[in-house]
């Protein structure tokens, strides 16, 4: 009976490392309606801030924040924020300890089983980037209605070479070094998302352009451009916090090391997406702080 409804894939190794009893309720509800999105090789997602408090019975975004800061804590979920015009990507992983899962890229999320679809949406669709309705499929394993006929077809199109003719080799290369940051190069799925997110976010602007070069100073597009801005801007005490925070920036992405709260975190990513042109990707590679801190 199960192959005719939809249905999510949870691992029961999740449960039997002691893992899931350590998660908070926001966080486990959160976790399987996350799973709804995506499919059993657990492709990434890109559901709307929303359609998760919708889904999840949570009131507020702030508590899809705390599940989600949870989520990333214990190790079952990485994210890359939205810009304001693109929803937040989420990956699955494995990262809690004892775990028995594969690295995502190793089982999840290769070429195998020959689909072209990341989280159930075409790459033909209307539009590159994230759909107008993201991740509205039936979830099956056995689900072929948003399969092509031939896994050797889909093992052709989706490569390297097909995601430079996409993209462009420089925002590949920048979304490989991203992968590779993550311990995700051989995923092509998600070296895929990563392009997706960083094209939405460098969409010409011809009238402005001249403009643009010529009016933001490149010390402003700087990490340290960022700290003489917040002397003006925010407290003393955000301020020295973030000046012990140890960056690394690589071309137009910055690796933001060290934990950072919630709050600085929303001011770093506005920063380097808003006020500044071009904008840069901000990945946060270490969990939050629990401590708050005044802005």
């Amino acid at each position: 009976m199960g192959e005719h409804y939809p249905y999510i894939k949870f691992l029961s190794d999740i449960i039997e490392s002691g893992i899931w009893a350590n998660l908070s309720p926001a966080a486990k509800t959160l976790y399987l309606v996350l799973l709804k999105f995506s499919d059993h090789t657990f492709k990434p997602v890109w559901p709307s801030n929303e359609s998760l408090i919708r889904l999840t019975g949570l009131k507020t975004k702030k508590s899809i924040n705390e599940g989600k800061k949870d989520l990333v804590k214990a190790g079952l979920l990485q994210f890359v924020p939205g810009t304001g015009h693109k929803n937040s990507m989420y990956y699955f992983c494995f990262n809690y300890p004892g775990s028995k899962i594969p690295p995502q890229g190793g089982i999840f999320g290769t070429l195998g089983g020959g689909q072209e679809y990341a989280s159930g949406v075409s790459q033909n669709g209307p539009e590159r980037g994230y759909p107008g309705n993201p991740n509205n499929i039936n979830i099956t394993i056995n689900n072929t209605q948003n399969q092509k006929p031939t896994g050797s077809k889909e093992k052709k199109e989706l490569s390297l070479d097909s995601l430079a003719m996409d993209f462009g080799d420089p925002i590949l290369n920048e979304a490989i070094e991203i992968a590779r940051a993550q311990g995700f190069e051989e995923n092509l799925h998600y070296i895929r998302g990563i392009c997706r997110n960083l094209s939405g976010q460098r969409q010409p602007n011809f009238e402005h352009k001249a403009k643009v070069q010529t009016s933001t100073q490149e010390n402003e597009r700087s990490w340290r451009g960022f700290l003489l801005w917040c002397q003006g801007n925010l407290s003393k005490s955000s301020l020295d916090l973030l000046e012990k925070i140890r960056v690394e920036p690589d071309g137009n992405t910055l690796l933001i090391l060290d934990p950072v709260p919630d709050a600085l975190r929303m001011i770093i990513t506005k920063y380097f997406t808003d006020k500044i042109h071009p904008s840069i990707l901000v990945i946060f590679s270490a969990k939050a702080e629990e401590n708050r801190v005044h802005v």
